[in-house]
């Protein structure tokens, strides 16, 4: 049996998002007890948005510009941020979910440099086909944070990186004494290729505020670094960004774009019981 296939015998935390009751291996399936199924891909993910619509943005062209600039390290200090922010997490073992896991840069490292049960889950199926190829860990998952495929009260940190969040799914899968990280765009950020776009001006207060409302803030860390980019940064750079999605083909050929600023919050939160 394909490793990438067999790796989810030892999933534990999965549901069944058609009657919420637990999923389990069986021979290369993940199945409940009333009997729904989910095939596992032989490149190691499952599909739970079986009914999605081809998506014409977030697509694979979208999320290959973005393991570019991952590779080569525009994101380096928002990851390194993160795993000390985890290091402040007293629990020798975790399990971890990256929701809006995109290509799965974060999701990749944090396998490759922690004993985590990593749990990653995006809504577009490219971006997790592009993530399964490079490693058979960890339990890719095509999905929805509307209704996200774990148990409750069965995730020890959700990871929520430069994404739409939902607070109710978030808390629903926490334990007890769960905690959510939180990655956020500064104003500074993008800000060399944001004056192109139709969306100038940018704060994060609102997504701040919104976090507070449902999760207690107890660290934050600040992000900022500034890059030397060349012409083919560039050019990845600006089809892997929604800031540049209104802009027409011949605009984007004529940026004066020589350097860029990665800028981002880094919020670590835990559950609010209300």
């Amino acid at each position: 049996m394909n490793k990438k296939i067999k790796k989810f015998e030892n999933a534990k935390s999965l549901k069944c998002i058609k009657c919420q009751e637990k999923l389990t291996y069986h021979n290369g399936v993940l199945k409940c007890q009333n009997n729904h199924s989910y095939d596992i891909a032989a490149k190691g993910y499952v599909n739970f948005v079986l009914n999605a619509k081809e998506n014409n943005v977030y697509n694979k062209v979208f999320f290959e510009n973005r393991s570019e600039i991952n590779n080569q390290g525009f994101y380096k200090y928002v990851l390194n941020g993160i795993i000390e922010c985890l290091k402040l997490i007293d629990k020798s073992e975790l399990i971890l979910a990256d929701l809006g896991c995109g290509e799965g840069y974060y999701a990749l490292e944090l396998s490759n440099n922690t004993n985590y049960q990593i749990y990653a889950l995006d809504y577009a199926k490219d971006a997790i086909i592009n993530a399964s190829k490079s490693s058979n860990i960890p339990y890719w998952i095509v999905g929805d944070i509307a209704n996200v495929p774990l148990l409750d009260n069965s995730i020890d940190v959700v990871l929520n990186i430069f994404s739409p969040a939902n607070y109710l799914e978030f808390n629903r899968i926490l334990k007890t004494d769960g905690y959510l990280i939180k990655v956020v765009p500064r104003q500074e950020h993008f800000k060399e290729i944001r004056k192109y776009s139709n969306s100038k001006e940018y704060s994060n207060e609102k997504i701040i505020e919104h976090f507070k409302n449902n999760f207690e803030i107890i660290h934050t860390k600040e992000i900022i670094n500034i890059f030397k980019v060349n012409e083919k940064q560039v050019t990845n750079l600006i089809n892997m960004t929604p800031l540049m999605f209104n802009l027409d083909v011949d605009d984007k050929l004529n940026l004066d774009i020589n350097k860029v600023t990665v800028a981002a919050d880094i919020i670590i939160g835990k559950k609010i019981y209300k």
